[in-house]
């Protein structure tokens, strides 16, 4: 007799039945998940239907236009005289010292309240004033951007080395005090836009569904929709047996009117599901029954809309405002100026302020003309220029209290 022995198996194979179970329950969870899905694409192709009558009866294009409409840009001008004339300046230095060369008041004096002044050498001391000045300012402008890249000697002009920062700085300006949730609020609250879309859709509204066409042709969609709904016998069924949930629950504790029920049914020799059965045929058939309930209901809505069109801009600005609350817009902002180059970075800022530029740079060879000047008499031209500065600021004040005056 061997000493081996045939342990029993702890883990016994399923046996058959318990299959079985198994996979009806996937057939089930399956049919399930197809019924949803179909009752979904339903729900969708309704409201598809819908929406393309709307769109078709209240003239609206959703559809999306070939090439963005062209951005409003800043009409260009001419450039203006001053600027015109000061970019001409330094030419006029630079011919001004070559011909300073052949003659310069050579051995010419001035008497000026008994005091000699010698003119000799004024036009080279103006020139070389007047372009030290225009190269000086020049070449700080062009500081503020070149070299794009950082250099050993030349190191990096002052924007595309502190762009994170400068981009760090406008990117907080433009969230804080610029673009920011509060002030998109206050401008829907008390702006006019609002106000004048909610009396337009109120307008749309009504003369959709005033529409005799649209109407028709609404009432024609929702009845082929219920028509196809209703000829599913398993729906059909699930409303048979609410309805008859319903109307058992109803009569429950009512003794004359469920004997009532019970002797109508016994005349017409049908039963309940039947005679409700019946009904459902009816009621799906009869098309001036789904006329009236769809006549009812858009009659409702343009006096709903009217009713409820300010607690429908309520909710939209609440819903919007909370969207931007959620929007980290300083982020973008500097997302997006930290993604430009440096060309692109000082194409953009001189875009903006070219003109302004121009005006600092061309303005230094005047201002360093007029430093020639007391360069060659300090005495005199201070004095001069005093008075001339005296009253351009004054006729400058005057000029600007006028303006404010005749504006009040």
């Amino acid at each position: 007799m061997s000493g081996e022995s045939t342990a029993p198996s702890m883990n016994p194979a399923p046996d058959s039945s318990t299959k079985d179970i198994s996979e009806t329950s996937t057939n089930r969870t399956e049919v399930k998940a197809a019924e949803t899905d179909d009752a979904s694409n339903e729900q969708t192709s309704i409201i598809a239907a819908v929406w393309d009558l709307v769109v078709k009866h209240a003239g609206m294009d959703t559809a999306a236009p070939d090439e963005p409409e062209p951005v409003k840009t800043q009409k260009k001008t001419g450039k203006p005289f001053l600027l015109g004339f000061l970019m001409a300046y330094p030419y006029l230095l630079v011919l001004l010292l070559a011909f300073s060369m052949y003659w310069d008041f050579n051995g010419i004096t001035w008497n000026l309240f008994g005091k000699t002044i010698v003119a000799e050498g004024l036009l080279r001391i103006l020139a070389v004033s007047g372009l030290i000045g225009f190269l000086t300012n020049w070449i700080a402008i062009e500081m503020l951007f070149r070299p794009r890249r950082k250099h050993p000697l030349l190191r990096q002009g002052l924007i595309p080395a502190q762009k994170e920062r400068v981009a760090l700085r406008l990117a907080n300006a433009v969230s804080k005090d610029l673009i920011n949730p509060d002030h998109i609020r206050h401008k829907m609250t008390h702006g006019k836009a609002f106000i004048n879309a909610r009396t337009r859709v109120g307008q749309s509204v009504e003369i959709v569904v005033n529409n005799p066409e649209f109407r028709t042709s609404l009432k024609e969609v929702i009845g082929v929709h219920i028509r196809d709904a209703m000829s599913d016998p398993e729906l059909r069924e699930e409303l048979k047996e609410a309805a008859q949930k319903f109307i058992n629950d109803s009569l429950s504790e009512r003794y004359f009117e469920r004997m009532a029920l019970k002797i109508y049914t016994g005349i017409r020799g049908r039963e309940t599901g039947e005679l409700i059965d019946d009904a459902i045929t009816g009621l799906t058939e009869n098309e001036q029954v789904i006329s009236d309930i769809v006549d009812r209901v858009l009659d409702r809505i343009p006096p709903a809309v009217e009713t409820e069109s300010a607690n429908l801009q309520d909710a939209l600005i609440a819903i919007i405002y909370h969207t931007l609350e959620r929007v980290d817009l300083r982020a973008i902002v500097e997302e997006n100026l930290n993604r430009l180059d440096e060309e692109k970075l000082e194409l953009m800022i001189k875009g903006a302020t070219n003109t302004q530029l121009n005006y600092i740079k061309y303005l230094g060879a005047l201002i360093g003309t007029i430093g020639g000047f007391v360069i060659w008499s300090p005495l005199e031209s201070l004095v001069v220029l005093g008075v001339l500065a005296a009253g351009i600021f004054s006729a400058d004040w005057l000029l600007l209290k006028m303006k404010k005056s005749s504006g009040a």
